[in-house]
């Protein structure tokens, strides 16, 4: 599937794209930087990322070993969709727990609904920064800010994309059926698991940006020590993210991440006749790569 082919597809499948509106003064707002390569990853012995900026004055974690109270700086904002859920919707509003999720640091616009001009995934920076500075606490100070950055930035990239790939084969499906599967199937198991641990989207997106890390980061050079610095800050993280998205390290293993994205699929379809077997339904695909950008508050 190529990006001309949502053109196509809009045209012939009008009945499963709607037009969502994003919120009120959104291009006021925000600044939209657009990531030429946004699976790449930069080690600060190669370069600094050109999106740095010194790290806020409030982090989200205290002690990398204790729960974090979750205090965001004032002028660390994400944009408000208001009571409007779907898969990647930025979570814009606490309390949490413990740890704000992903969505809380970037978040992921569908193509169904704001295609041409929105979808995609963004990074909130500001929220970068101190998703960042948890990180490098987390490693115990193995991870500079500067790598913690990347960590962070490939984490939530990959946590995002695996909502463009659930959304990539429910449109598979509804090239053979005309139906809109993606709204009444995929969106509407979501809406009713969200928030609690029933929810396997957000565990397996989760689990998707942990291994993009895994097989991604450190590499070029290999430096095994800081590639497993970021693992185990990213564990600490997650097991202390809300409900759904703290299960992703039961799943971050290549048997258990394709058993339950079979799970997912078959829980999202419409008919009982719709029973996927075998990785290749979901993860053999030809995807897009969703564009990335970093959401600057032009408040700040």
């Amino acid at each position: 599937m190529a990006i001309d082919d949502l053109d196509i597809l809009r045209q012939e499948l009008p009945e499963v794209f709607s037009n969502h509106a994003v919120p009120p003064d959104w291009e006021e707002d925000w600044l939209m930087i657009p990531i030429d390569d946004p699976e790449a990853f930069q080690s600060e012995a190669e370069n600094p990322p050109d999106f740095e900026l010194a790290p806020g004055g409030v982090g989200m974690a205290q002690d990398p070993g204790a729960p974090s109270d979750a205090v965001f700086s004032p002028e660390s904002q994400v944009p408000d969709f208001g009571d409007t859920v779907f898969p990647g919707v930025p979570s814009a509003k606490g309390p949490w727990t413990e740890v704000p999720p992903p969505d809380a640091f970037a978040f992921y616009l569908p193509f169904h609904y704001f295609h041409p001009t929105w979808w995609g995934v963004y990074i909130v920076l500001e929220r970068l920064h101190e998703f960042a500075d948890a990180l490098a606490k987390y490693s115990g100070g193995v991870l500079t800010f500067n790598e913690a950055l990347n960590v962070g930035k490939m984490f939530l990239y990959g946590h995002e994309a695996f909502h463009h790939i659930a959304e990539a084969f429910a449109t598979r499906l509804e090239v053979t059926h005309r139906f809109p599967i993606y709204s009444d199937g995929f969106e509407r198991v979501y809406r009713r698991v969200y928030g609690t641990d029933e929810c396997i989207e957000e565990a397996l997106a989760s689990a998707h940006g942990y291994r993009k890390v895994k097989t991604r980061a450190f590499r070029r050079p290999n430096d095994s020590r800081k590639r497993g610095a970021a693992l185990s800050a990213l564990d600490c993280y997650i097991k202390l993210c809300p409900p759904g998205y703290r299960r992703a390290l039961e799943f971050v293993a290549d048997s258990h991440f394709y058993m339950q994205g079979l799970r997912l699929l078959n829980r999202t379809t419409m008919k009982p006749s719709h029973q996927f077997r075998g990785r290749d339904h979901l993860f053999g695909y030809r995807l897009l790569t969703p564009s990335l950008a970093l959401a600057v508050s032009r408040a700040g």
